[in-house]
């Protein structure tokens, strides 16, 4: 039987648990407060292209848009129904 570890947060594999650990304590995230700064807007986009985000320790990186993962339940806002409609 052999024994293996999984990194939760990328799927990295390691035969250690203490070195599982280790990796996955160099993993960075933004703290909930972090700063999240929009950068650049597409004519056509109602959302940012680009994000800078401030990680906990001081570095800032940029995050560019690539696809919508999934979209609203609702729409932003409501059509208003023809006069004598309800």
């Amino acid at each position: 039987m052999k024994i293996i570890y999984q990194c939760e947060l990328c799927g990295g594999v390691f035969h250690d648990e203490n070195i599982c650990h280790e990796h996955e304590k160099m993993h960075m995230a933004p703290d909930p407060g972090a700063k999240i700064t929009p950068l650049f807007r597409f004519e056509t986009s109602h959302y940012p292209d680009g994000l800078e985000v401030t990680m906990p320790d001081g570095s800032s990186h940029l995050y560019e848009y690539h696809h919508i993962i999934d979209l609203p339940l609702k729409p932003a806002y409501k059509e208003k129904a023809p006069e004598g409609a309800e």
